[in-house]
């Protein structure tokens, strides 16, 4: 599964566990500082787990953000490229190129080495979102989301927010029920992506990117914890001590072999 959905739902059992004790044993919860509960969780399922590891090898195919406008820049899209990653975990490069075809760039995304990719230009003659699912590539003309002069801030989530939907939609993510998520129904201006809380997927278009990338010929990395990648015979050594102590445990030899006894008259 996406690292970012493992650790969540790691910090989910782990709250839940934490509090049945406590409701056992009668204490009160602790009260700790916003954001300090939910980092004590990741730390078990870090310490448990061992984290999540990246399989060598198992990954293929470009996925490409290229950057032809300076409207809205690398650090501003940060947030989205890492969603990405986090989320479907493609190989994903950001490239900056002065000058691309905005209608139609799929030999400007093959040159530039990727299998599908996401366009940012600053153009008079396109959409503020262009997708073609068939080419595998989508084109955000910055400057379509820049006409009615907003902030920099509130121009930098709108662009975040339309690279995420055009990667979804051109590479098999399809739309989503939920209105809370960047892949929703009836976005047709550039007002309507600022009425969109969050800037990210949600389980189902993870699951149709998952299904829909290998199809453009982009696999995903297989992306495990340590320790169930220690037990399939693939984990990296160890980095840390957590790693260590399971790394250790899995490759010990049994202190107590299995040993199979055989009745010569009961196991013909």
């Amino acid at each position: 599964m996406m690292k970012k959905s493992i650790i969540a739902a790691a910090v989910s059992v782990s709250v839940a566990l934490v509090a049945a004790q406590d409701s056992k044993s009668g204490s009160p919860l602790p009260k700790l500082a916003p954001g300090e509960f939910e980092a004590r969780a990741i730390q078990n399922y870090e310490r448990r787990s061992g984290g999540t590891v990246r399989k060598p090898g198992s990954a293929r195919g470009v996925v490409l953000v290229v950057n032809s406008q300076d409207k809205v820049g690398r650090e501003e899209l940060e947030a989205a490229l890492r969603h990405i990653d986090e989320t479907v975990h493609p190989i994903l490069e950001y490239k900056e190129a002065q000058s691309v075809n905005s209608t139609c760039p799929t030999d400007d995304i093959k040159q530039l080495g990727g299998k599908v990719g996401v366009v940012l230009v600053d153009v008079e003659d396109t959409p503020a979102l262009l997708v073609a699912p068939e080419e595998g590539w989508a084109v955000v003309n910055v400057r379509k989301l820049a006409k009615d002069n907003p902030s920099k801030e509130i121009l930098s989530a709108r662009t975040r927010k339309e690279l995420l939907r055009g990667f979804a939609l051109a590479c098999g993510g399809a739309f989503m029920a939920r209105g809370q998520m960047v892949v929703r129904e009836g976005i047709r201006t550039a007002k309507d992506l600022d009425a969109v809380p969050d800037e990210e997927y949600g389980v189902d278009i993870q699951m149709a990117l998952e299904r829909g990338l290998p199809l453009y010929g982009v696999m995903p990395w297989k992306q495990t914890t340590y320790k169930k990648a220690c037990k399939e015979g693939w984990a990296p050594p160890p980095t840390n001590a957590a790693q260590q102590a399971i790394w250790n445990k899995i490759r010990a030899i049994p202190d107590k072999p299995i040993t199979i006894e055989y009745d010569p008259k009961v196991d013909k």
